[in-house]
């Protein structure tokens, strides 16, 4: 705990740094295709994870027995029940948020409504499955969420050590004449600094597009001066390090958004963020006075979570500007959408740029599942000088401009009538 303490330190100093040499600059080399490529890994991840875990369950709880029943040495764990449950909870939920977000788009009921059956897909799948969950009586197994019964520090170790560490973490409890690995820990910290900066300032990009018409500043120098304090403090403390929280920020954002009624018949109603701090921190006091609902949050079973984590990560898969290239592979050329990149950049050279981002996320997977793992922030910011200087030896810079614009097509992100873009973005599900 003292080396993470002392990693956690290293973030925060290296972040106030960034913060006051105003480093934030550099965001400006991040473009479309470094995002896409970070952004489908993310989901990729999320939608592996969940089938992965899903697979365990069938393993744990086999829908048939391995040996006859009727011998008395047949003994077997798990029940056959819990896995088709598991995989009817994970699938359930997953289509009851993903056909409401869909149902946003439909022309049945008034808009308002439908906005907000969209808006409340998440807890409203997670309502129902929990709620079939209950019905059952524990007729089947599932796994529910689970709770500490005090409030204090966590255990260190395995569960069966009784060692209770303190709110507080000394960075000076190293053992013995360790004293270098609180030099050492700069190098975790520097990857450690990577995926924040990433995360960080990607969640802003997304925040600052045009479609928000935002009118403050853009204040990214202080993101980063507030991340580098939260770090001393989670080092200190023992505490998570602090990220992006892309989703929930793009959807408080989306939630926030005001349409102009008074435009002329045929025009485009105008829109901007109705900008305050009221919300946002309603939404801390809500999250801190959450451990007060632990009666009701024990009954909801993981499978129902598992179905919404596949959910996030397919909806942030297909919102991409690479999965509609994607798709472009398997169209018949004259279906093509009216779009920059499929009208004016040659069908090869699309593919081309597709399958180059296909490579690199195999590439960034290759070096999550191997022991260099712990580099992989320092891979993915390889992407921005690649993009910056070999991409252009393969493209032109208007091929470039066409495939890697930020500009968000019009196709993937459908308004309502009341010209309300209902799919903002939001490029990474955490």
């Amino acid at each position: 705990m003292a080396f993470r303490c002392w990693v956690g330190l290293w973030v925060g100093v290296i972040c106030a740094i960034v913060s006051l040499t105003e480093g934030s600059i550099l965001l400006k080399y991040f473009s479309r295709f470094v995002e896409e490529i970070f952004a489908m890994l993310v989901s990729l991840i999320y939608c592996v994870s969940v089938i992965e875990n899903l697979i365990k369950i069938f393993k744990d709880n086999p829908l048939e027995k391995s040996c006859d029943a009727s011998e008395p040495t047949c003994e077997q764990e798990g029940e056959p029940n819990t896995a088709l449950l598991s995989l009817i909870m994970t699938f359930g939920c997953f289509i009851i948020a993903y056909s409401l977000k869909q149902f946003r788009y439909s022309s049945f009921l008034a808009t308002k409504a439908r906005k907000m059956l969209g808006d409340f897909g998440v807890p409203i799948a997670i309502f129902a499955m929990t709620g079939l969950d209950v019905l059952l009586n524990d007729k089947a197994y599932t796994k529910k969420m689970n709770f500490p019964d005090k409030f204090e520090p966590t255990k260190n170790g395995d569960n069966s050590s009784e060692f209770t560490r303190g709110w507080f973490i000394s960075p000076f409890d190293l053992d013995g004449d360790k004293w270098w690995l609180s030099v050492a820990a700069i190098i975790p910290a520097i990857f450690l600094f990577f995926l924040i900066f990433i995360e960080i300032q990607i969640t802003g990009r997304i925040m600052e597009r045009a479609d928000y018409n935002f009118k403050k500043g853009t204040g990214y120098h202080l993101n980063i001066l507030v991340i580098s304090l939260s770090g001393i403090i989670g080092g200190l403390l023992g505490c998570p390090f602090v990220g992006g929280a892309t989703v929930r920020s793009v959807g408080h954002a989306n939630a926030l958004i005001v349409t102009d009624s008074h435009s002329a018949p045929g025009e485009k109603p105008k829109q901007r963020v109705m900008e305050q701090r009221v919300t946002s921190l309603a939404v801390m006091v809500c999250l801190g006075l959450s451990v007060l609902l632990e009666p009701i949050l024990v009954k909801v079973p993981y499978t129902a979570l598992y179905g919404i984590f596949f959910y996030m990560g397919v909806v942030c898969m297909t919102s991409l500007q690479f999965w509609t290239r994607l798709k472009l592979v398997f169209m018949q050329r004259s279906k093509y959408p009216s779009l920059p990149y499929a009208r004016d950049v040659r069908r090869w050279k699309t593919h081309l740029f597709t399958l180059i981002q296909i490579l690199a996320i195999g590439a960034l997977w290759g070096v999550k599942e191997s022991p260099a793992s712990i580099a992989f922030p320092f891979f993915i910011m390889l992407l921005v000088p690649f993009r910056l200087f070999v991409l252009p030896f393969i493209f032109s810079q208007a091929e470039l401009e066409a495939l890697d614009s930020e500009e968000m097509d019009d196709h993937a992100h459908p308004e309502n009538e009341d010209g309300m873009n209902m799919n903002l973005t939001a490029h990474m599900p955490y």
